[in-house]
């Protein structure tokens, strides 16, 4: 399951943010690694719940950003940051106690992504996206396009009516 969604990061051109993505990717908690992607099995379509499902969720939003960027028409650095974004996003779902999804979470993967950031502007995008990408269901809206990109991208994966064949796509 976590070797498929590393897979996802070669869809990163920039040598040194696919290199931190993975590194980060290492130290999520491992919980990630197997809890659904809705505790609750409300918000997400049936691929998506179970064992690994949050993994898969993850998987078809790196989907969607690779689909909608050709519509968006992104530069090869906007999308570079949505991918590391989208891979990371969800890596605190359920907080520091793993048992419940929390509302912070975003706050929480924004934080872990910036902690080692530094100067690196690019990082700190990554880390803009992942605070924003709940939309209009948390406290940070997206401000930018490239925010909204990535908001948009994980509504789609998180809509039951859209189903993708997550074992089929090379995300």
């Amino acid at each position: 399951m976590g070797n498929e969604l590393l897979k996802s990061t070669r869809w990163i051109a920039n040598d040194t943010l696919r290199e931190w993505t993975e590194e980060k990717l290492e130290h999520v908690p491992d919980y990630f690694w197997k809890i659904p992607a809705s505790t609750t099995g409300k918000y997400h379509p049936e691929y998506s719940l179970g064992e690994g499902g949050l993994v898969r969720h993850t998987r078809a939003v790196v989907f969607f950003v690779l689909e909608l960027s050709k519509a968006w028409e992104l530069t090869e650095q906007e999308l570079d940051i949505a991918i590391s974004a989208a891979v990371l996003h969800d890596s605190w779902k359920c907080g520091k106690d793993g048992k419940h999804t929390v509302t912070e979470h975003p706050d929480i993967a924004a934080k872990f992504a910036r902690e080692d950031a530094k100067e690196d502007s690019t990082r700190w995008l990554v880390a803009d996206l992942i605070l924003t990408h709940m939309g209009k269901w948390h406290k940070h809206k997206p401000k930018t396009n490239l925010q909204l990109f990535l908001h948009t991208a994980d509504y789609f994966a998180s809509r039951k009516l859209i189903h993708i064949p997550i074992d089929e796509i090379k995300c």
